[in-house]
């Protein structure tokens, strides 16, 4: 038990007592709820600018402010905001660096203006205010603002990849007028249950439910971290913004996705891990990809796969096939894919694999492809260009004969191309066409880029510049002396032109080339009883060629320019005999009788001539190098 009392003491009482410190009493405002208006702002960048946002405060603020100013490299941006407004807002920058924060503007004129944050804002070249336009500061008079059913609406799709973790991935049903552009999305997630250590950017209470809000300017958003065995409603809101006719500010329009509502997992998918997805191979618009798990799941679990592309499922696959081929990919396209694997026959729940992202390019313009002289023979040569005003990323040509692939030119930088078809056949006309080729790459991340290629250039139809093959020659006069042999024209091919011939006995080259007008030469110093091969090689106007000289031997390799025709194989015994005497009689003004001794009939058969050839020249139209030929039979001869 205590007891309690209070002494008073007398202060008079006391002689050197100490002095009584002086008093003033003031009247002070209490600032609390003021200061607590200040906002914490906050950003996401984006093509225009950056979307601004702040936590909306308590609806008692407005006791205490009477509006929000934005201010932007120090100067107001817009009107002025009302405290119970939504804290969200489109900012219109140009490229550069900016500061941007909040003035709040208190009621009581006593007060200060009090200043948020300072948000420094990098805004890139590539993006911000287009045409050179500077900010405004006061809002602009719309002309007409959209139908909210003419606005794009964000199409939800949300999956389950794990336990405790959701995917959520969006398109917008429409495209958007050039004058409307996306300035932020809100993805949304409505539950009971949420764990302390989920970060959003905005969270807030609502009594029989709490709710997460992500600010992001595409899709997809992974939200980890949900407890198992519940259920969440997740939606997308997208905001627009219209711009004014004459200026950057804007007006803001909402649209809102389809409400998703998680479902509870099948608890056997917990014994399965996600789908390790990997490209195998990669060729033109295509890929072939595959998917592993740790040794360690039990592969009886798996009871099927499921192809997710852009986010939409595909084709449900068995659970022993382990690969997929994505063909067929639309040129200029980026496509997502994943797979899914279940341990439920109808995907109750399902684990998805990492996305893959495979970007098929534009695909290329073809060149014009023309036809250029060659020095080669048997050969075709044409060329290309690579126009300056041509962005695609051309890594190669090409080339097809025939419709079959002959060759393939890497472009490593170069504008210009040239390029040869060898080895081909003279009388044959070849169908020539290339393609342009964009070759496959790795992305960064896991994106990879698939082979294409462009349609076919224009086609050519082309023989190849071959030399003309001489033709088999004849004997035309065997005696003692020689043989004369003579030989027809051969055919010329393309634009090769027959400029003269060379002989060749028994391979080599024999006194110099004759002219393209004289098909008839003797070869004299020949042996009796020698075998002699004579061929007629035609000479031609080709560049390139290496003339063959006097006494040298034909070398396929060297003189390719020329093709020596069949050879004559002559057996140079039993010469037939010529008349040993030769002379005219009875001359008159208009007539001769030409007279020769005959050939001993007791010779040999194998010497006796067949007919005899009477040459006749003399006046304008018959010469010595081109007579009059008059062919007489020797059995004829006889019976005179």
């Amino acid at each position: 038990m205590h007891e309690c009392f209070v002494l008073g003491i007398e202060l008079d009482s006391f002689q050197h007592r100490r002095p009584e410190a002086t008093r003033k009493v003031e009247s002070l405002p209490i600032i609390n709820g003021y200061s607590n208006a200040v906002p914490a702002i906050s950003y996401k960048q984006n093509a225009n600018g950056i979307f601004l946002y702040w936590k909306k405060k308590s609806p008692a603020i407005t006791d205490f402010v009477e509006n929000y100013r934005i201010m932007v490299d120090q100067e107001p941006y817009g009107n002025l905001i009302a405290p119970n407004e939504e804290p969200k807002f489109q900012i219109n920058l140009a490229p550069g660096k900016h500061h941007c924060y909040v003035d709040v503007l208190p009621k009581d004129k006593n007060n200060e203006i009090l200043k948020s944050n300072v948000l420094k804002v990098d805004v890139p070249s590539t993006s911000g205010l287009r045409y050179g336009q500077i900010q405004r500061r006061e809002p602009s008079s719309i002309a007409s603002v959209p139908e909210e059913n003419d606005i794009a609406v964000p199409k939800l799709n949300v999956q389950k990849i794990s336990a405790s973790s959701i995917r959520m991935n969006w398109y917008l049903d429409r495209k958007m007028p050039t004058d409307i552009f996306l300035s932020i999305y809100e993805v949304h997630i409505r539950g009971h249950d949420f764990p302390d250590q989920m970060t959003s950017d905005e969270e807030s209470g609502h009594g029989d439910y709490m709710e997460h809000i992500w600010f992001v300017d595409s899709p997809p958003l992974e939200i980890s971290g949900i407890p198992e065995r519940q259920e969440y409603k997740v939606f997308v809101r997208a905001l627009f913004n219209v711009q004014g006719s004459n200026d950057m500010r804007c007006t803001t329009l909402v649209t809102t996705s389809n409400e998703e509502i998680t479902t509870q997992i099948n608890p056997l998918i917990d014994f399965l891990t996600r789908p390790l997805l990997q490209v195998t191979r990669i060729g033109i618009q295509m890929a072939i990809l595959s998917w592993k798990f740790d040794d360690s799941i039990d592969q009886s679990l798996v009871k099927g796969y499921r192809i997710i592309l852009n986010s939409k499922p595909t084709e449900i696959l068995p659970p022993n096939q382990h690969e997929y081929e994505l063909r067929d990919l639309k040129p200029d396209t980026k496509n997502e894919i994943q797979v899914s694997v279940t341990a439920h026959p109808d995907f109750v729940g399902e684990k998805i694999s990492e996305p893959i992202r495979i970007v098929c390019p534009k695909r290329p313009q073809p060149p014009t492809i023309q036809n250029i002289p060659t020095e080669k023979p048997f050969s075709i040569r044409i060329q290309w260009n690579i126009n300056d005003d041509v962005q695609d990323e051309i890594t190669s040509f090409k080339i097809f004969l025939d419709t079959k692939l002959h060759g393939e030119i890497e472009t490593n930088g170069r504008q210009s191309f040239k390029y040869d078809f060898t080895k081909l056949k003279a009388d044959h006309t070849y169908a020539i066409y290339i393609k342009a080729f964009i070759g496959q790459k790795k992305l960064a991340g896991y994106g990879y880029q698939c082979d294409i290629e462009s349609n076919i250039s224009n086609e050519l139809l082309l023989k190849c510049a071959a030399p003309p093959k001489g033709t088999t020659p004849s004997i035309k006069r065997m005696d003692r002396n020689g043989i004369e042999i003579v030989w027809d024209a051969p055919d010329e091919y393309g634009d090769v032109k027959v400029t003269g011939y060379q002989i060749l006995n028994n391979g080599r080259a024999i006194g110099k080339s004759l002219p393209v007008d004289k098909r008839r030469v003797s070869i004299n110093n020949l042996e009796v009883g020698n075998r002699y091969s004579v061929q007629v090689v035609p000479i031609t106007d080709q560049l390139g060629g290496t003339a063959l000289r006097k006494g040298e031997e034909y070398d396929p390799d060297l003189h390719g320019h020329y093709l020596p025709g069949p050879k004559l194989e002559v057996e140079y015994t039993d010469l037939v005999l010529l008349p040993t005497k030769f002379w005219i009689e009875n001359i008159t003004g208009h007539s001769a009788m030409a007279c020769w001794s005959p050939i001993d009939q007791s010779m040999s058969t194998n010497i006796q001539p067949d007919y005899y050839e009477l040459s006749i020249w003399g006046d304008k139209q018959y010469t010595r190098e081109q007579p009059k030929i008059v062919e007489l039979s020797s059995k004829v001869i006889l019976n005179l």
